[in-house]
């Protein structure tokens, strides 16, 4: 849980691999427009394998004057031509965007998990029926199943805010150079391609001085772990020893150093933690960029690879936490049985039955719902005779009800079968929404496939395009 904190890689360590992929595409992209000649390029290329390295062990060389300097002294001043063309300001951005995407679909692959962990727990729970909570009150009856796809649904946005969010991080800004481009005729589209970018950020000034993509990357991040802190906070609440309807597998508990009862779910509370930290983020880099000029400037604040392994971390907690936790099926239903959920119900029912307008019948079951609390009455208790004297004395005249539908109103399982419709939490919904959700995921999965397959696919062109430099004379 907290290895992360204490391997975190700082951000120009973690974008070296990208940088030296993007020394290799430039220089082929140099050496084909006929910028440096081929046997330059190929003895740049080679020296870039020694100081790569020698950075193994060497972690000074992240840096890139550095880099440049132990270069020169490998291969000479033919070293010096690498940055033709170029600046740090668009090579660090564009080793960035290389990490982001990464981080986008690493993220997006745990997400995945977490959202099948739902579905598959929401299967098995058709029928577990619960209350539904607002207000922190009991509301209605549903089943865990029907709310645990309430945030598979919520999920899936979420994995498409990450998606779309891709498409604007995987765009090249070399050539930018240092804001105003260059008079070297470089071939953008060709270190585009063979970095795996899906297309240019055109405008150079654009090209070294956007940061939206990183204020929009903390708030996908904030809006994410937002929903895994509302569902933390639910499912920690359900566990508690007043509530008694959750159990935790001992893998994600904690205990006490002095209380030998305590079972506590410390990972629901990190994930909670963790959402609280990514609105920080959001803070962070929007206040870097407010009123700071539309330029290269070290004012900005970029996003750090602990940010993003903290939402990857939170993430496939709580799958861990939802594929292994233990419904405690009678106390849930026992719950929905005893409290007064079945209250909207039966006003639905005199509705249909005594021909009330809505409003009367809710204003005559809330007098029933007083005059049971002041007798210290269960609402499954109610009687057709309170429900009658409850008319006379709200809207002037008896109100009848079925002893058949007064049962079946009060059964909190029959509550659940009438809301069948769309998205209700009858069994048959629930599944129309399961369904969905897995064609859903398995498109999400498809893209994501295509998405890895083509930035491993970049290393496959960046190697052919080095043999077809090694083969040419």
């Amino acid at each position: 849980m907290y290895e992360y904190r204490s391997k975190a890689k700082t951000l120009s360590d973690a974008t070296f691999e990208a940088q030296t992929a993007i020394h290799r595409a430039h220089i082929i992209m140099l050496a084909e427009q006929k910028i440096i000649s081929r046997d330059e390029a190929r003895a740049i290329l080679a020296g870039l394998g020694a100081v790569n390295k020698a950075a193994q062990t060497n972690p000074s060389l992240f840096a890139y004057m550095v880099y440049e300097r132990a270069l020169m002294k490998e291969v000479g001043e033919v070293a010096g031509k690498m940055h033709i063309g170029r600046s740090r300001n668009d090579l660090v951005n564009a080793a960035n965007r290389m990490y982001y995407r990464e981080g986008i679909n690493r993220i997006v692959g745990v997400m995945i998990r977490l959202r099948e962990a739902l579905v598959d727990q929401a299967k098995q729970n058709l029928d577990t029926v619960m209350p539904v909570y607002t207000h922190r009150k009991q509301a209605q009856p549903i089943t865990l199943g029907h709310y645990l796809m309430a945030h598979a649904e919520a999920l899936g946005r979420n994995i498409d805010r990450y998606e779309d969010l891709y498409r604007r991080v995987n765009l090249n800004p070399l050539g930018s150079a240092a804001s105003a481009g260059t008079g070297f005729p470089l071939n953008r589209e060709r270190t585009a391609e063979l970095l795996g970018f899906d297309g240019l950020i055109v405008n150079t000034v654009e090209g070294v001085a956007a940061w939206d993509q990183i204020g929009e990357l903390t708030t996908v991040n904030a809006l994410f772990t937002s929903q895994l802190s509302r569902l933390a906070s639910e499912l920690q609440l359900w566990g508690t020893d007043e509530y008694g309807m959750l159990d935790f597998d001992g893998g994600y508990v904690g205990s006490s150093s002095i209380m030998p009862q305590k079972k506590n779910a410390v990972s629901l509370e990190y994930i909670r933690q963790a959402s609280a930290e990514a609105l920080g983020d959001v803070v962070t880099v929007m206040s870097s960029v407010n009123s700071v000029e539309y330029q290269h400037t070290m004012v900005r604040e970029p996003l750090e690879p602990r940010s993003l392994d903290r939402v990857y971390v939170a993430a496939d907690l709580m799958k861990g936490v939802v594929q292994t936790m233990t419904p405690q099926k009678a106390r849930m239903r026992r719950a929905a049985t005893d409290g007064f959920l079945a209250m909207t119900e039966l006003a639905d029912t005199l509705v249909r039955e005594s021909g009330l307008t809505f409003r009367d019948a809710d204003e005559v079951m809330a007098e029933v719902v007083q005059e049971a609390i002041s007798r210290n009455i269960q609402g499954n208790q109610i009687t057709r005779d309170m429900i009658r004297a409850a008319g006379q004395r709200v809207i002037g005249r008896n109100v009848e009800i079925s002893g058949a539908s007064l049962k079946d109103a009060l059964d909190p399982q029959v509550n659940v079968d009438r809301r069948n419709g769309a998205g209700g939490p009858a069994a048959s919904a629930v599944m129309a929404a399961i369904k969905e959700a897995t064609q859903q995921i398995a498109e999400q999965k498809r893209r994501l496939a295509q998405r890895e397959d083509k930035l491993k696919n970049k290393y496959s062109l960046l190697l052919k395009a080095e043999q077809d430099l090694a083969l040419k004379k």
